[in-house]
This record gives C-alpha cells, sequence and structure tokens, in this order.
C-alpha cells in the first residue's frame, strides 16, 4: 500500500502527492515544449519527445485510476508466482495502447507541419507575403508528400486493429493455432503501403553467392509473404517470451531503445543521410511507445501491482514490425530479436507436437524458498516420447539445454519445458522472480547491441560497396570529397576518382531532366550509395549495351544523370552507359550578389532566367536584406523570404510585395541554397531591366 508524504495511507488506485507533483511537472513542461515548437520551425522530433513525456504521464496515473475498473469487468488474474496468491488487474496493455493510438494522432499535424505552411503561406515560410507563380506549369509549387502521411496512416491503421484483435484475444483467450493469424490481418494496411510507395521485392544476396545467384535476387510475391510473416512473428515472440512479472514490458523497452539508438546514428551523420526519413518515421512511433511502456513497466515490475495482457504482447510487437517494415530495417530488426527467435526455435519441440506442451509454461514457484525453478512437462509410463525424440531430449540433456529426469528403468520421469526463461533457470539455478527479469532484460539489451554493432561491421566487410554504415561508411567516403574540394585540378581528380568509385555507384538512376551535356558519365547524390540498395545502370537507346533488367529501387529520390553524348535525354528515361563517374554536390551553398540596383514597383513581376547549370526542381531561397526608395532611403523589408524551385530554360516569375503596402524592391543581396555543378550566371529582369548575377561557392563541398 502506498503511503504518503505525510504518513497517511493512500489508495492504490490514487496517486501520491509526489506523483501527482511529479507528472504535473512533466506535464507542463511537455505542454511547454510542444506550444514553444509553433513559434520555431515546427520540429516534428522535439514535438514527439514531448508528447511521449505527456502519454507517459497520462498512461501513468490511468493505470492507476482504471484498476478497479479492470476488476470489476472481469480483468483480473492472480499471481501464481507468490505466496499471497491476490488478484490484480489484468489486460492494462489495452490503457497502454489507447494512449499510444490518441498521442500517435494528435502527433499527425507535426510531421507536416511546414508542408502544411508551404502550403497556405504561398513561398514555404509563415512570413512570405511573396506570390510565387510558375509561367508554363499553371499549379502550385508545392506538393504535400502525400506518400508520407499514407505511410503514417497505414501504420495507425494496423495498429488500431491489432489494438481490437488483442483485446479480444483477453476477453476470449483465443487458441494458439488461431492467434497466430490475427497479426497477419493487422498487417494488410501496411503491406498496401508498402507496395504502393516502395514496391521492393528483392534482397540483396552474400558475396560468396554473388557469382551464382547476381547482386539481387526477386521474391517477387514471396516478399510480402515474407513481410507478412514478420508481422506475425514480432507480436507472437513478445508473448512467448513471458511469464514473470515485468518481463514482457522489459524486453519491449529494450528492444525500443536500441531501435531508437539506430535511429539515431543516422541523424547525427556530417550531412543528411538518405534514409533519414525512414528512421524518422521509426522514432515517431517509437518514443510515444517507449513513455506508455515505461509508465507499464513501473507497475508491472516485481512485485506486479497489475498484468499487461495479451493486448500489450500483440500492440508492441506490431509496432516493432510497422516500423521495420515501413522504416526499410527488417534485416536490423531481426538482429534486435534474436532472445525472442532463439525462444521460438528453442519451442518447435513444444509447438509442434513432438513435446506435450502445457497451457502455461511459465517458471515453478518454490514455496518454501520463495524462488522459481524450471517448470517442468511429466511423462507417464505409458506416454513416453518416440526413439528419435528421446535421443535428442538425452542429447540436450548433456548440452546443459534441458534438464530430464528418468527413473530406475530409463524412461522419462519429466523434462524442462522448452522456454528461454526455464533455460537460464537451468543455467544458474534457482533466482528470485525480480533477479530472472533483470538478468533475461540484460540478455536482450546485450544481444542486441552485439547484433547491431556486429551487423554494422559486417556490411563493411561484406559488400565491396560503402553502403548502410552509419557514421562510419559517411566519414570514409566524405573523406575523399574533403579532398576533392582543396585539389587545384578538380576536374582531372574526379576523372581519376571516376575509376576507384567505378563499382561503388550501385543505385538505381532516374532521369529527371537533362541539363546538359558535359563529358562526365554520371551525377548523382552520393549520399544514395549509403544506403543498403543496389546500383544498376539501365541501357537504351541510341546505345547497345546490354540492358540492366532491374527495378527501380528508390522512387522517392531525385537524380541528375549526364551523359558524355551530345543528345540530350528527355524525363523519365534511363540514363545510357556505364556508371564510371561520379560528381557530388552535398549541401553546397551558393551566393549570388547584385552587381546595380534593381528597382521593382509593387505588383510588377519580377522574372529571373537561368540558362544553364541548375538541374530541374533546385531549390533557390530569396532574401531581400534591403530596399532603397525613390528619394534614396533604405528600409529593410518585412517580406524578407521566398522559395521557389527551377525549371531549367522555363524563366520564373514572382511578385515582390510589402506588408506595409509600399512598393516591393529586389534587394541588393540575394543567396540561396542552390545546388550546381558549377558557378552560373542567372538573370533577373523588371520591365525590361535586366541584372546579371554570378553565383559563386560560398561553403559546401
Amino acid at each position: 500500500m502506498a503511503v504518503t508524504a505525510h504518513g497517511a495511507a493512500a489508495s492504490p488506485t490514487s496517486l501520491s502527492r509526489t506523483e501527482t507533483l511529479t507528472l504535473l511537472s512533466l506535464s507542463a513542461a511537455s505542454a511547454a515544449i510542444i506550444a514553444n515548437t509553433f513559434h520555431g520551425d515546427g520540429e516534428p522530433l522535439i514535438a514527439s519527445l514531448a508528447l511521449s513525456i505527456l502519454a507517459f504521464c497520462l498512461c501513468f496515473a490511468m493505470i492507476r485510476w482504471l484498476g478497479p475498473t479492470f476488476m470489476k469487468a472481469g480483468f483480473r488474474g492472480r499471481d501464481l508466482s507468490k505466496l499471497n496468491k491476490i488478484e490484480i488487474p489484468e489486460c492494462m496493455g489495452a490503457v497502454c495502447a489507447a494512449v499510444y493510438l490518441l498521442t500517435v494522432i494528435i502527433f499527425i499535424p507535426f510531421p507536416f507541419y511546414k508542408d502544411i505552411v508551404a502550403a497556405t503561406s504561398g513561398g514555404g515560410n509563415r512570413d512570405v507575403v511573396v506570390e510565387v507563380q510558375e509561367v508554363n506549369q499553371g499549379r502550385f509549387l508545392h506538393r504535400f508528400p502525400h506518400n508520407k502521411l499514407a505511410s503514417y496512416l497505414g501504420a495507425i491503421i494496423a495498429l488500431q486493429t491489432i489494438a481490437f484483435l488483442g483485446i479480444g484475444d483477453d476477453l476470449f483467450d483465443i487458441r494458439w493455432r488461431h492467434k497466430w493469424w490475427i497479426p497477419g490481418l493487422a498487417s494488410i494496411p501496411i503491406l498496401v503501403v508498402y507496395f504502393v510507395d516502395f514496391g521492393v521485392t528483392s534482397i540483396v544476396i552474400p558475396v560468396q553467392l554473388q557469382p551464382y545467384l547476381g547482386e539481387l535476387f526477386d521474391l517477387g510475391a514471396l516478399y510480402y509473404v515474407y513481410m507478412a510473416c514478420v508481422a506475425m512473428f514480432c507480436p507472437q515472440s513478445i508473448n512467448m517470451l513471458a511469464g514473470i512479472n515485468g518481463i514482457e514490458v522489459s524486453q519491449c523497452v529494450v528492444v525500443a531503445i536500441l531501435i531508437a539508438f539506430n535511429d539515431c546514428l543516422y541523424l547525427l551523420t556530417p550531412y543528411p543521410h538518405p534514409a533519414t526519413d525512414s528512421h524518422l518515421f521509426s522514432l515517431y512511433f517509437l518514443l510515444p511507445w517507449i513513455g506508455v511502456s515505461c509508465a507499464l513497466l513501473y507497475h508491472n515490475w516485481y512485485p506486479a501491482k497489475v498484468f499487461v495482457g495479451d493486448t500489450y504482447c500483440y500492440f508492441s510487437g506490431m509496432v516493432f514490425a510497422v516500423v521495420g517494415i515501413l522504416g526499410h530495417f527488417s534485416k536490423t530488426l531481426g538482429l534486435l530479436l534474436v532472445p525472442q527467435i532463439f525462444n521460438f526455435l528453442y519451442s518447435c519441440p513444444q509447438i509442434f507436437g513432438l513435446v506435450p506442451c502445457p497451457r502455461h509454461r511459465l517458471p515453478k514457484f518454490n514455496a518454501r524458498t520463495g524462488l522459481l525453478e524450471p517448470s517442468v512437462t511429466p511423462w507417464s509410463p505409458e506416454r513416453q516420447p518416440r526413439p528419435l525424440v528421446g535421443q535428442i531430449l538425452h542429447l540436450l540433456s548433456k548440452l546443459r539445454l534441458l534438464q530430464v529426469t528418468v527413473d530406475d528403468k530409463g524412461l522419462f520421469v519429466e523434462t524442462s519445458n522448452f522456454t528461454i526463461l526455464n533455460l537460464w533457470l537451468v543455467w544458474r539455478g534457482p533466482l528470485r522472480e525480480d533477479r530472472l527479469a533483470w538478468e533475461v532484460t540484460l540478455l536482450q539489451l546485450f544481444a542486441g547491441l552485439f547484433g547491431l554493432f556486429w551487423f554494422t561491421e559486417f556490411e563493411a566487410v561484406a559488400h565491396s560497396v560503402v553502403e548502410y554504415i552509419p557514421l562510419l561508411g559517411t566519414l570514409y567516403s566524405m573523406e575523399r570529397m574533403f579532398i576533392a574540394d582543396h585539389e587545384e585540378d578538380t576536374a582531372r581528380y574526379w576523372q581519376s576518382m571516376a575509376d576507384l568509385f567505378e563499382s561503388s555507384v550501385r543505385d538505381i538512376v532516374i532521369l529527371q531532366q537533362f541539363a546538359e551535356p558535359i563529358p562526365v558519365t554520371l551525377i548523382h547524390t552520393m549520399a544514395e550509395s549509403f544506403t543498403d540498395k543496389m546500383i544498376d545502370i539501365y541501357h537504351s537507346w541510341p546505345f547497345t549495351q546490354e540492358v540492366a533488367i532491374r527495378q527501380v529501387l528508390f522512387r522517392r529520390y531525385e537524380y541528375v544523370v549526364v551523359a558524355d553524348s551530345e543528345v540530350g535525354k528527355s524525363a523519365d528515361q534511363f540514363f545510357t552507359g556505364k556508371a564510371k563517374g561520379l560528381f557530388y554536390f552535398f549541401g553546397a551553398r551558393f551566393q549570388g550578389i547584385l552587381t546595380e540596383p534593381l528597382y521593382a514597383p509593387d505588383g510588377v513581376k519580377v522574372r529571373m532566367d537561368v540558362p544553364r547549370g541548375f538541374y530541374d526542381g533546385a531549390p533557390i531561397m530569396f532574401t531581400w536584406r534591403w530596399a532603397v526608395d525613390a528619394w534614396g532611403t533604405k528600409n529593410r523589408p518585412e517580406a524578407t523570404h521566398a522559395r521557389i524551385k527551377m525549371r531549367p530554360g522555363k524563366p520564373m516569375t514572382f511578385i515582390l510585395k510589402d506588408r506595409r503596402g509600399a512598393g516591393g524592391w529586389a534587394g541588393y543581396d540575394f543567396w540561396g541554397e542552390i545546388k550546381s555543378r558549377e558557378s552560373v550566371t542567372a538573370y533577373i529582369e523588371v520591365e525590361r531591366t535586366s541584372v546579371r548575377i554570378d553565383f559563386t561557392k560560398v561553403d559546401g563541398v
């Protein structure tokens, strides 16, 4: 029974004064952080973290308040590993699921905050009063990322479905043979989203088998079967590693933290990683789940005050499946679930009926010692295992993988149940319940860390290209980029680097718009080669080289492709030739300064023409720092920013306006984050008055 600060006994369903003040303080701080994000750029990761703290506070209080209500509704159970087997509330995972779903639904506007602002302000900034339009397109420049929203909503639908099915299991106690397929039904929304948005069904073949099977092997429809199996396995694996206080929640918290740690590796790179969006998506779903799980762990840890129920196991496993499938890192997820995979494989003799399987296989509580011992399956003289199964059981006993008891005649009397908890007790001997939970949780942690770092090192050795190496691979290749920046003869340097990088260029290349024929075989964002996807170059007319039979693996990223041919290519064609050279623009910033004053009366269209050098869709941001009126007075316009996208060969027009109603001026200082292969020249024209702007690189590679 909880005791308040003044020593009075508090109800087990109420919050103490300390708990109340702590939760209120955390809630107020989180609300302040969320409110502050709207005054800045609406940073979604900060908002997600703040909402996760709010979810923790709400879930903590609701578990305490709703306990008696759940018991009255019949959701109660006895803790079989205690001397006093009192009844406590069960199915508290449903509370966590409800709070979590409410949190992620409230969070929906935050990841798309900038897109909403861009779609409603006209220029990509809340302070913009500059009207931007495209001459020949007749369509607003900003395009809302519906594919990201579809992924987010598909994930929420899948999680809502698994929550309903999990509560149904807690109500009706569905059999194992039936409940195994429940997560597969819930995974349909995310599989559909994966098919529409990503659609990759190829797997990377190990280097040793590539001479026989090739670099990629297309599984086709079997790939979706594989992902459905992942979605079915994750919830069941959490449910199978259960039976003692805190173990279900603690393993989920460890796995979620490890996945979040892996996600952060992609956010801490010196330059933006192409998989950043996928790992941000993962964090948006994991942080609230860590919050509600920590609240549940406080109440479920030894001695447990509540039980989690099957709903929590289903829901947590589906959270991992969602981020693994839609975040495109199912291999990493598998390495973090090694204890669960081992527990499943170890349990197979009982799952498939080779050894009798009782309803519950949780460790046995010894009332005399107060310790947990391996639970056993009894064998009668009339019912003995088959000879082959008996030999396997004896072998497992010799390997200390099973506890076997036989009588004088050599007949089996009892064998320990095939779970990792019982196996741990076979190795360690009887343990107290909380000690067993701590040790298995630490096993989960160290196994996950080993798998995570082993995977990173394995990728560095197994693949002949630099790909999917958080931090290490980025630094490795960027070192060569920085060297190139200091070379006197950059063109000659890149020509030499082309030979070195010939085998490392292994991304699918999508031709967006032919910009200009130059003697470079390939131009693309090299950051793409840090992904776990491969590069293949398509060859099309008029070249006769063999066409590479591959599908586009990364649809969401744009490339610029230039062939060493005098004939330009139109959009949506594939690059022809061998991927030998590469030229990389990594956040390079080019600044252009007006060489003479340019007066733009209010409401008059300003025309900008960039005949060469920019690739299609290059973002340009204007900053009108100062303007001069008719009397020579220098003023600072309130409307300072306008963002447009260039279309090579298609002049852009925009209108400058002042908030105060005065005339708008083209300022003296112009700058923009423009990705270009070289210093370029642009022309700004107002009422037949043209001003030349020369761009020079001010920073970046």
